[in-house]
């Protein structure tokens, strides 16, 4: 009996040992079960604070895009303002010119000298057909 009874106390030294060996894993495990969950929510809050950013940044860029879009359209704008400075001040730089430029003297006809006209036909007699004002190219050459 005394033999039993040692088999018995040894079972009952291998069960208790077996047990703290499950509480022991039990535990770990609800302590490496809460460092995950507390990795878990970390990890969850990381991200949802680059989510955040990232919608932000797309709202910025966005804006951007108007504010260039806006530039573009203003560039445009001056660049057709520009132009059409730099007509109307080619414009009146020709204007310019024209009044102050000194006028060109004409050669005083003969009635301005007190001479009387000439007759009309002696002074289409003195110019070929080839040199007069109005002559034509092909008359000349022939």
């Amino acid at each position: 009996m005394q033999a039993g009874k040692d088999a018995s106390a040894k079972a009952m030294l291998r069960i208790d040992a077996l047990v703290d060996t499950v509480k022991s894993l039990t535990t770990q495990s609800d302590g490496v079960q809460s460092a995950l969950r507390e990795e878990l929510a970390e990890s969850r809050r990381k991200e949802e604070r680059m989510l955040s950013a990232l919608e932000e940044s797309v709202v910025a860029q966005k804006e951007l895009r108007a504010d260039v879009l806006a530039l573009q359209k203003q560039a445009k704008t001056h660049e057709k303002q520009r132009s059409d400075l730099e007509e109307a001040l080619f414009f009146l730089q020709d204007e310019i010119a024209r009044a102050t430029a000194k006028p060109t003297t004409a050669p005083k006809s003969a009635a301005a000298k007190g001479k009387p006209p000439a007759p009309a036909g002696k002074a289409a007699a003195n110019k070929s057909p080839a040199k007069g004002a109005n002559a034509s190219p092909v008359k000349a050459r022939k």
